[in-house]
């Protein structure tokens, strides 16, 4: 099975949240993949009031992370979507990256994307 990591999943691993680190273990053990949108790693660097100790600690789980880009079929894929769910720009991308790469998108805010047709979805809580 393959995963793209919602922002709010990272965060809550971050934050060392029992339930995310349960689930993300599984994976693990299951030897599933798991990516993270690249609006996702604009999304969790991109906080004003970061320190320097929560910038590193988030660079170094991105770095272990496969990064989704914005490619030709992300691209198209956010077109249809933003059309057609009429959902804001970033839930689209992130959306499009776990369509466009075979994933389930897994998030704590399914009601983001439920507009969203063939978008696969997981809530580890």
């Amino acid at each position: 099975m393959k995963y793209l990591l919602d922002t709010n999943i990272v965060l809550y691993a971050l934050k060392k949240e029992p339930v995310v680190l349960e689930w993300l273990a599984k994976v693990a053990e299951n030897r599933a993949e798991a990516a993270i949108s690249v609006i996702s790693v604009i999304e969790l660097l991109g906080y004003p009031d970061m320190s320097a100790s929560e910038e590193k600690a988030v660079k170094t789980v991105l770095g272990k992370i496969e990064q989704i880009g914005l490619d030709e079929p992300v691209v198209e894929t956010t077109i249809l979507v933003r059309r057609k769910a009429r959902i804001k720009l970033p839930d689209a991308i992130i959306a499009a990256s776990a369509m466009a790469t075979g994933r389930v998108l897994v998030t704590r805010n399914i009601s983001d994307f439920r507009k969203v047709a063939n978008l696969k979805t997981c809530n580890p809580f």
